[in-house]
């Protein structure tokens, strides 16, 4: 009986042992169930975060190569402007090149090291001018001093002197280096064109006429020398000064500027007034001043005192009235002197037919 009830004891101890071990199985299938759920959602998460990341990785990348196409455009772009920009220099000698503080050659354009030859390594002024030391007056130094371009005109020793305007220009490089930029243009012609300018500026300010330059109102813009001395007036009071104060006939002169607008130019005399009020007759050529595209810029004159010639024509003329009155005088005792013989001889003839012997 006790071993039955011993037994039975014992089945109920493992009965309940069983039935707590299947209340805790129960609890850890629920557990896990949940767990499952929970990891089959963040599954679910991570393969929509993936999907995402993937579509924004693919659109990245067609970014990124669009990017790189853009880029290699860009920069095939950039190698052709530099090569036409170089090939410009080189035609119209226009040298570019870039110093550092140090006056180290960093660039130069092709076109000027095939005459030049290799700069790396070497000064500015040793390369370009042969030179041991800064140049005296250098560009370089005053824009790398000032922080502003500065331009000034050399002359290349290495090239037979050929003169050049050289712009230097200071910047700085992505590590705050400061550096200059120099253009060199070629201004050969343009020193030949100022040496013509010279010469026709000093013969017109030695010239023996007068010479006005007016602008298309008749305002006065240049009165050379011969001018002051004829006008009396000042370089600086000329340009106060209207062509139509200089016209001692305003309604004539107002004829002549109408026929040098719709001709382009008139010539013949005329009468001016001097700073003084005297009035002096003169020789004008007048003509229109055209600017590059062919418009009318202003006017020239050029004028000869013609006084000194007017008071000699007025000399001749009154000498040759003299001379015509005394010619008339001699013709009139030319013809006395005629009726005078033939009066004389008729008389003779008469005396000889009344007395044969005389």
């Amino acid at each position: 009986m006790k071993d039955n009830l011993s037994i039975q004891e014992q089945l109920i101890r493992k009965i309940e042992s069983l039935r707590h071990r299947i209340g805790e199985m129960e609890k850890s299938e629920s557990k896990n169930k949940e767990e499952g759920h929970s990891l089959n959602k963040a599954r679910e998460e991570l393969e929509e975060q993936l999907v995402r990341r993937s579509v924004e990785l693919s659109r990245i990348n067609v970014d990124l190569q669009d990017e790189i196409k853009e880029r290699k455009m860009a920069q095939a772009e950039t190698i052709a402007l530099k090569k036409q920009m170089e090939f410009v220099l080189g035609v119209t000698k226009t040298g570019l090149d870039i110093i550092d503080s140090d006056y180290n050659m960093v660039y130069i354009d092709p076109a000027w090291e095939k005459v030049y030859g290799d700069y790396r390594g070497k000064k500015c002024y040793q390369y370009f001018m042969g030179r041991k030391n800064v140049c005296p007056h250098c560009g370089v130094t005053k824009s790398l001093e000032t922080k502003k371009p500065v331009v000034t005109e050399e002359f290349l020793a290495k090239e037979g002197n050929r003169p050049i305007q050289v712009t230097t220009i200071p910047f700085q490089d992505e590590h705050s280096n400061w550096l200059v930029a120099e253009v060199n243009v070629d201004i050969t012609e343009s020193k030949k064109a100022q040496e013509r300018i010279k010469v026709f500026s000093d013969a017109i300010a030695s010239a023996f006429d007068c010479f006005l330059l007016t602008d298309i109102k008749g305002n006065i813009t240049y009165a050379n020398p011969s001018a002051c001395a004829t006008f009396g007036y000042t370089p600086e009071e000329f340009l106060k000064l209207n062509i139509a104060e200089l016209d001692a006939d305003p309604k004539f002169a107002k004829k002549v500027r109408q026929e040098v607008s719709t001709n382009g130019k008139w010539n013949g005399e005329v009468t001016n007034i001097r700073k003084n009020k005297e009035k002096f007759h003169s020789l004008l050529s007048a003509f229109i001043v055209k600017d590059e595209s062919g418009s009318p810029k202003g006017t020239m004159g050029i004028l000869r005192d013609i006084t000194g010639r007017k008071k000699a024509e007025e000399v001749v003329k009154e000498y040759a009235s003299r001379l015509e009155t005394q010619k008339q005088a001699l013709e009139q005792k030319n013809v006395a002197l005629r009726e005078l013989i033939e009066h004389t001889d008729r008389e003779k003839i008469k005396l000889k037919r009344i007395s044969p012997s005389i």
